[in-house]
């Protein structure tokens, strides 16, 4: 990608807020313009995140013992983008207390981007051994991120639970994509999101990967099977 072609057309460029932030960022990067739309850059951003979130749980699955030392900490690692995609999705404005209404809206972003099964709407992730519904995966990413602490749901995790993950959100975001390049709201809800504009890193990657490839290509090609 050259620095002069621009990677897409969001339906409409509401401000952020943080405009001059978002491309203060950008201009970090080299041989890219700075004069891009803020909402295109924390678009970018926020695809960038998620990545760099996915990128961790890859790093946790291929430690030695995955399954089951580091297995439920990386299934909470991957909520946190789940979550980052929700609040986006949203538009949450808020700091706080709004962690399980985001995280919620990811899951069931990742549902209606794949095919599902009518019979059972709220149903995420299908094993040979469990199936995973929002509510369950909410209940376990609490239990792996907070402590460890008994819950009001049965807790259930075996070692199929992130096989199709990568599948289901590379299917979200190039929905997201899709809909950030058609949908006003959508476009205004990323707008008022409240997302810290923090490093320049997950901009600059987003940026080559969408000159090569779909929004969802960089996350269909993680492999998240793991062997007892």
């Amino acid at each position: 990608m050259t620095g002069q072609e621009f990677p897409f057309t969001l339906a409409a460029e509401p401000s952020t807020g943080r405009d001059a932030e978002w491309q203060a960022l950008n201009a970090e990067i080299h041989d890219h313009r700075d004069d891009w739309p803020a909402l295109a850059i924390k678009a970018a951003y926020a695809f960038g995140v998620i990545h760099d979130v996915c990128e961790s749980v890859d790093c946790l699955l291929k430690a030695p013992n995955a399954w089951p030392t580091t297995y439920l900490p990386a299934f909470g690692v991957c909520a946190s983008g789940i979550e980052l995609l929700g609040r986006c999705l949203n538009g949450d404005t808020q700091t706080e207390g709004t962690a399980v209404k985001n995280l919620k809206s990811g899951l069931q972003w990742l549902i209606s981007s794949s095919p599902k099964d009518p019979m059972r709407p709220s149903v995420v992730i299908v094993t040979r051994y469990a199936d995973y519904d929002v509510d369950a995966l909410v209940a376990l990413r609490h239990f792996a991120a907070h402590g460890q602490a008994a819950t009001k749901k049965p807790l259930s995790v075996d070692v199929e639970l992130l096989d199709a993950f990568p599948q289901l959100i590379g299917n979200a975001m190039e929905r997201y994509w899709y809909e950030l390049q058609n949908c006003v709201a959508y476009c205004e809800n990323l707008a008022r999101a409240n997302v810290l504009p923090l490093r320049s890193a997950p901009i600059a990657k987003m940026w080559g990967c969408f000159s090569r490839m779909s929004a969802g290509g960089p996350f269909y090609q993680f492999d998240w099977r793991v062997r007892r």
